[in-house]
């Protein structure tokens, strides 16, 4: 064995000295990361369902993200048996992913073109672009270069069924291990619906009567058993994982092209340099770099297309006659871009959605630049040149930016932890709420001695409960940990809080605000309805609607929040009142945006009571601490105690396109 690695090693050394470099190259990224980066939230989450997986869980997907599958999980699961919750334990799957895809890319290269394009291609993934170093150094963007390296193993599997002659035994061998892989990679993630695409197109072009044929059903078959997991939880949960992916018209998708081409493949191609995986944060290239990059891959693509024309015509046809590897690929190219501009999901930040034509640029580049060499072999040496450098340069100043505390803390949102997990635990704080990018990154480095919470769910517009939530709403002792550039400012929250009663302290731990040591208020129960009218400048007929304590009906402005809408309340006789509450139902977003409460016993002379210029919504009282209620949603106002008949609430600011409804209308007896 050690000899035939010898002599493999001696007769390829070019061949072996590139996959060391790429080898070296990748783990130069992730010591580098592993020593100035620390976990983010996209690391934690699948390392905190690793840890559950230990604990006996069996997650199918990740939580609250149903498109994703846990694959990953279970991998990650194994080191955090070995090593604990610790950087190494999230990161060593997406290192190994990376260097398997640098052999995965050489074999398709090879067996498509030969050699000669093999090596080239293999040249620009061991030195690649920075999106990809990021994706093999760190989890983010997760899961998705694994999407990639399987989506290429069955571009392999689909380029030797097409165009090999083998055994129909052996084709039928092919198509068992492509539908398994495609199966798992779709349950990965549905991204992989483009490799579904192409292999699907391909198998129709290679016989039309594909589905009267054994190895398409074995395909099938193959692939169901793949996803199966996912199966088996959609049955259970309404097919949710099919409700995410949706559709759009063609005139934002025709924007969507624009965006695509404009932002999101200069940052895949490294036109643009990002600083972490799918950020806002890039970096530019030096004047007219970032040109000549793109025209180089214009002209490569350009190049293609001109010299194939007659045969990308063959699609017309649908023949293999004239469609051939190249054909394929840039088939694949188009089915990507064609199923990203069409996403809901599409964006100018989210380069992970057109990450799988990865499996083919390289290649293509490679067989471009591989063609012109044997007419131009200047042209082809200077293109070839150019991408390099430029590609070694970006990598060079991403590496040096990770080193730079202030770009961590600033510009990726990752300041350093450790002193404010300190402070929670001298406070023997171990519940705590958080915007999305802090807690699971705290829970997962505390291996969940401290549990941190999103309050709501900020990432997926309430679609969603986060894990966790419920464990912290039940707590007693909790924190608000708030970030600058995160999520809800802290005077926002404190302002709110000021609204609500009661008393915190409030500590400021690095870039982080904590407010903590909560006591609630103390308040009378809610009033009876019985004798109550209103009355209102928007909706006369509906005002009963407010507090017949039928949380399924509302009261609402039925138009876009304005300032003046009011809503005067009549409880036929004064009482003595500290407080009301407005509980929004299944309407979540309706809550007024700014608000004034006023009081009266005659409806002529008006005292404000409350003034909030700028409401968050849902933050209200629960087990002795502030939480944002958000199974029905309410507004909660505490004041001074008061006497009054009347109260009038009025809505002082806008939100376009909602209205502002009040299920249930609760009003509070002070407490004498």
């Amino acid at each position: 064995m050690l000899k035939r690695i010898y002599d493999f090693i001696s007769s390829n050394r070019l061949l072996t000295a590139l996959f060391i470099a790429g080898i070296f190259f990748r783990l130069a990224f992730f010591l580098h990361a592993y020593r100035v980066l620390p976990v983010s939230t996209d690391e934690a989450l699948p390392g905190l369902m690793a840890k559950h997986i230990l604990d006996g869980e069996f997650p199918v997907v990740y939580w609250g993200q149903s498109y994703m599958g846990t694959v990953e999980s279970f991998f990650q699961a194994v080191f955090i048996y070995l090593f604990g919750t610790i950087p190494f334990s999230v990161r060593v799957y997406p290192l190994l992913v990376g260097i398997l895809f640098i052999f995965v890319t050489y074999r398709v290269a090879n067996e498509m073109y030969g050699r000669g394009v093999a090596l080239i291609s293999l040249t620009l993934v061991s030195i690649p672009t920075v999106y990809l170093s990021i994706c093999t150094s760190l989890v983010p963007p997760d899961n998705y270069l694994a999407i990639v390296l399987i989506g290429s193993s069955a571009l392999l599997l689909l380029h030797r069924t097409t165009y090999k002659p083998i055994s129909e035994d052996m084709r039928l061998r092919y198509h068992v291990l492509m539908g398994l892989l495609s199966g798992i990679g779709f349950w990965i993630h549905l991204l992989y619906i483009d490799y579904i695409g192409l292999i699907l197109l391909f198998f129709f072009i290679q016989d039309k009567l594909i589905l009267f044929r054994k190895r398409f059903w074995i395909f099938v078959l193959s692939f169901i058993i793949g996803f199966f997991p996912l199966i088996l939880y959609n049955i259970t949960h309404n097919f949710d994982t099919f409700t995410v992916a949706k559709g759009i018209g063609i005139g934002r998708a025709i924007l969507n092209l624009t965006m695509l081409f404009k932002d999101v493949i200069p940052q895949l191609l490294g036109i643009k340099i990002p600083l972490y995986g799918d950020n806002w944060n890039t970096l530019s290239l030096p004047k007219y770099w970032g040109l000549i990059l793109g025209a180089v891959y214009v002209a490569a693509f350009l190049y293609i297309i001109i010299t194939r024309w007659k045969n990308i015509l063959g699609f017309i046809t649908l023949s293999l006659k004239r469609i051939g590897p190249t054909e394929m690929l840039l088939s694949f190219v188009i089915i990507s871009i064609i199923i990203f501009i069409r996403s809901e999901r599409a964006n100018n930040w989210a380069v992970r959605y057109i990450l799988p034509v990865f499996s083919v640029v390289p290649i293509l580049l490679s067989a471009a630049i591989y063609d012109i060499w044997k007419r131009y072999k200047v042209i082809a040496g200077v293109m070839f040149a150019l991408i390099l450098i430029i590609q070694l340069y970006g990598n060079a100043r991403v590496y040096m930016a990770w080193g730079v505390p202030e770009i961590v803390d600033k510009a990726l949102d990752l300041p350093d932890d450790r002193p404010l997990i300190a402070f929670l635990e001298s406070k023997g704080i171990n519940k705590a709420y958080a915007h999305y990018w802090i807690a699971d990154r705290l829970t997962y480095e505390t291996g969940e001695n401290i549990i941190c919470a999103r309050p709501y769910d900020e990432r997926f517009g309430g679609r969603y409960k986060p894990r966790y939530t419920d464990i912290v709403d039940m707590s007693k002792d909790v924190a608000f940990i708030f970030h600058p550039t995160l999520g809800i400012p802290y005077d926002l929250f404190e302002e709110n809080l000021r609204v609500i009663g009661g008393s915190y302290k409030k500590e400021t731990i690095g870039p982080y605000t904590v407010f903590y040591e909560f006591v609630s208020p103390k308040i009378g129960e809610p009033l009876s309805p019985e004798g109550w009218v209103a009355e209102s400048n928007y909706r006369q007929e509906d005002v009963r609607n407010a507090f017949d304590r039928d949380i399924s009906s509302r009261w609402a402005t039925k138009s876009p929040q304005r300032p003046g809408a009011y809503f005067i309340l009549d409880m036929g006789r004064n009482q003595r009142v500290s407080g009301i509450s407005m509980a929004l139902g299944r309407f979540l977003s309706d809550f007024p945006r700014g608000v004034i409460v006023e009081t009266s016993m005659d409806k002529v002379f008006w005292k404000e009571v409350v003034k909030l210029p700028r409401n968050v919504g849902s933050l209200a009282w629960k087990n002795g601490h502030p939480l944002f209620e958000m199974e029905n949603g309410r507004t909660e106002i505490i004041f001074e105690p008061v006497e009054a008949r009347y109260i009038k609430i009025t809505q002082t600011s806008y939100a376009n396109p909602f209205d502002w409804s009040i299920a249930e209308l609760y009003v509070y007896e002070a407490i004498q």
